[in-house]
C-alpha cells in the first residue's frame, strides 16, 4: 500500500513538471515565431 501511494505521488509530480514545462515550451514557442516573423 505505501507502494501504491509513492508510485501515485511520483506520477502527480511528474504531471506537475511536464505542465510546467509545456507552458514554458509555449512561450518559447511564441516567442521565436514571433521574432521570425519579424525578421522577414
Amino acid at each position: 500500500m505505501m507502494k501504491t501511494s509513492v508510485h501515485l505521488q511520483l506520477q502527480k509530480r511528474n504531471a506537475e513538471i511536464a505542465q510546467l514545462v509545456e507552458h514554458d515550451l509555449a512561450k518559447v514557442g511564441v516567442a521565436s515565431s514571433s521574432l521570425v516573423f519579424r525578421s522577414e
